[in-house]
């Protein structure tokens, strides 16, 4: 198993909102890295998109200049949306996930009094018409 193989192997048990920093000797090993690691994220894609699509790789460098980075971060995604615009040219968010399970577990957190915050992080994000149903915002 090469470097880079390993390094994604753990890249793809990264928890959202997590990152990992690899430190490079020089830009051409930054470049060189980012690349591959690219490269497995597209592979992975047809694995499991979702895991590959919140991948973001990236160059990066330390807060003095001194020291090169690949950085990989797990983003947190919000629910899958779309943005609808009709031939009158309202805008409206149209979601993907129409979930009856989810709305139920909704509808309950909300009832119960749960804060916001702590409905945005059990349900893993909200999207803005949950927002605006539920919160006003």
């Amino acid at each position: 198993m090469s470097y880079e193989t390993e390094i994604f192997a753990r890249l793809i048990t990264l928890k959202e909102g997590c990152s990992y920093s690899i430190p490079v000797a020089d830009k051409i090993a930054q470049t060189k890295l980012r690349r591959k690691l690219l490269e497995l994220k597209d592979e992975y894609m047809s694995v499991d998109p979702v895991c590959a699509g919140k991948m973001l790789i990236e160059r990066a460098m330390s807060d003095n200049k001194k020291k090169l980075f690949v950085k990989v971060t797990k983003q947190i995604v919000t629910p899958m949306k779309i943005i609808h615009k009709d031939a009158n040219g309202v805008v409206r968010e149209v979601s993907l996930e129409d979930d009856p399970d989810r709305r139920r577990r909704l509808d309950l957190m909300v009832r119960d009094g749960l804060p916001y915050e702590e409905v945005e992080e059990l349900m893993g994000g909200l999207t803005d018409e949950e927002r605006r149903i539920y919160y006003g915002k």
